[in-house]
């Protein structure tokens, strides 16, 4: 009967942890729309560890106001990803993409660590557009950029032979390292590209390190610790530059200044900044930076975000076990909205809630056994066990 019940427990724990797992993009369409994915499974909806992979010859889109934030992208070829204006994706790994592909990028995106690509790449950043990668480029041949928005590298861009970067009039590239474009590559367009060196005969081009704007802005990177949250980034160059606002947004993408951190006027060298948010909201934090520079102008740089949860305050339930019909207190919050479902050990929805009293109760015709109850509080998700007995 104790392995009985032993079998019982770990099937459903294995069940409860595999929520955060691959999904896969099958057909084309909305990113929100379920039917174009493997069972009916979104990436990044619930879970913001999603690794995601997209089939041959899928063209997906992110719409205006959506946001979803996953571990990894593996793009198969002959396909597209356009994220629209108000859209924005971030990738807290390694975005990989095959041959013949094609990313639109006019809303947000964020690649944390580094973007591979295989030959034949179309990247285009509309005037909107802010595409932020945390680590290297690496792009095969015959990749063309059109850069009309803002494009920056906090590592390195190297690109094989015949590479195109056009950097439009209202466009910025800017590399913290090294830009290395092989043979045949040019770089084109009246905009400003940014590097902390070049390699190859496209460097010779008078675009080169002829900053226009006020602010190129290299990495912008978010450390959660035990009780804040620290905001670092870089500016490759500055022009005119008075200051930085650090706006913050929770869940509903509404963002507020918080802050504001002094420039340092003219400068043709990497900078390092710093901020600590002493009071980060429980649940996901959206964090941007908007420069000002002396003649007014405004420039609003794409977001980062990242889930806060105090260390010494876990989202928790107690009593467990607990009697139906027990009110069922939430430890780990004050006065924030939580979203409460309850469900069956086979994952059927019993009850659902939201509450900001910091409990709710349990049906009271609730039989013994095991449920899974999952807390969310600002898209901060929790998935526990709860126990009823007699």
């Amino acid at each position: 009967m104790k392995r009985h019940i032993l079998s019982i427990l770990i099937i459903i724990l294995v069940s409860f942890t595999a929520l955060a797992q691959t999904r896969t993009i099958t057909g084309s369409g909305d990113w929100s729309d379920i039917t174009n994915w493997n069972g009916l499974l979104v990436g990044g909806a619930i879970d913001d560890n999603d690794d995601v992979v997209m089939n041959d010859n899928i063209d997906i889109t992110i719409k205006n106001g959506e946001s979803y934030t996953i571990a990894s992208l593996d793009v198969s070829k002959d396909g597209s990803l356009t994220i629209e204006v108000g859209g924005i994706l971030i990738v807290t790994g390694t975005v990989n993409v095959d041959k013949d592909f094609t990313i639109n990028v006019l809303g947000d995106f964020t690649v944390e660590n580094d973007l591979i690509v295989a030959k034949d790449l179309v990247m285009n950043v509309g005037t909107d557009g802010n595409f932020n990668v945390g680590g290297d480029v690496t792009l095969d041949k015959d990749a063309t950029l059109d850069i009309l928005g803002e494009m920056s590298v906090a590592g390195s861009l190297t690109s094989a032979k015949d590479a195109t970067i056009n950097v439009g009039s209202s466009g910025v590239l800017g590399v913290a390292e090294e830009l290395n474009l092989g043979a045949g590559s040019v770089i084109t367009g009246a905009g400003p590209v940014i590097a902390g060196s070049c390699t190859g005969a496209a460097c010779e081009d008078g675009q080169l390190n002829q900053p226009v704007l006020p602010i190129t802005l290299g990495a912008f990177e978010l450390e959660v610790q035990n009780t804040s949250i620290l905001l670092t980034w870089t500016t490759l160059s500055e022009l005119n530059f008075e200051y930085f606002e650090i706006q913050r947004a929770d869940a509903s993408g509404t963002f507020e200044t918080i802050d504001e951190v002094n420039g340092h006027g003219d400068s043709k060298v990497a900078i390092d900044y710093h901020w600590v948010d002493e009071n980060p909201q429980i649940g996901i934090n959206y964090y941007r930076l908007v420069s000002k520079d002396y003649d007014g102008y405004t420039e609003v740089f794409p977001a980062s975000q990242t889930i806060f949860e105090h260390a010494n305050q876990d989202l928790a339930i107690y009593p467990n076990p607990a009697r139906a019909g027990e009110q069922i207190n939430i430890s780990g919050i004050s006065t924030e909205l939580v979203n409460v479902k309850l469900y069956s050990s086979t994952g059927n929805l019993i009850k659902e809630i939201s509450t900001n009293a910091g409990s709710f109760e349990t049906p009271a015709e609730l039989k013994s056994g095991i449920y899974l109850v999952n807390l969310e509080v600002n898209g901060l998700q929790k998935r526990m066990r709860l126990i009823i007995r007699q």
